[in-house]
């Protein structure tokens, strides 16, 4: 019972941390000291490798952002822009129209890239925000409120923001 429980548990955590990714390998961008932009790898057959550039553009980049819940894509860099990364290479002419869920989800070849070398590894620069606009993830139990107005005719208060957060901004006349 006990061994069925930890076995439970565990499967629990590596779903929600989307360790199996939909039966899919997962994607991460190294190089840059954040976690929205970087090189671009994937972790196929145990070990993670890059991604050449050929044909990499900013449609791929967009859907790279969004599988990483990282905004929009600002950049698809290429040749090698974050440095050439290590072991195999494993994805070659990837084709997104930019409106797919996933990288998986779109066009590639993983056939011998012998013509591709790690001088070709493909990068990405997303706007690193965790949410843009109405792209809250479709299991969020999040909410958006306004706080009621605390101000005076005219006046720009809102709770929790300060004056000088307004400063310089020019004044409107009600109209």
């Amino acid at each position: 019972l006990k061994i069925a429980y930890v076995y439970t548990v565990c499967l629990c955590v590596c779903v929600c941390l989307g360790v199996f990714n939909s039966g899919h390998s997962s994607i991460r961008l190294v190089g840059s000291g954040g976690d929205c932009a970087g090189r671009l790898e994937v972790f196929l057959n145990g070990s993670w490798g890059t991604v050449c550039d050929d044909s990499w553009d900013i449609e791929d980049a967009q859907v790279v952002c969004r599988q990483l819940q990282c905004g929009v894509a600002l950049s698809a860099h290429v040749p090698a822009w974050f440095g050439p990364g290590t072991g195999p290479i494993w994805l070659n002419e990837v084709q997104c129209d930019g409106s797919e869920t996933s990288m998986w989800d779109c066009s590639y070849s993983m056939k011998n890239h012998t013509d591709c070398s790690h001088k070709e590894d493909a990068g990405v620069t997303c706007a690193g925000q965790k949410y843009m606009g109405d792209q809250l993830p479709t299991n969020s139990t999040s909410s958006c409120s306004v706080p009621p107005f605390s101000g005076s005719p005219g006046s720009a208060a809102l709770p929790g923001l300060s004056a000088s957060l307004w400063a310089g901004l020019p004044e409107q006349s009600a109209q």
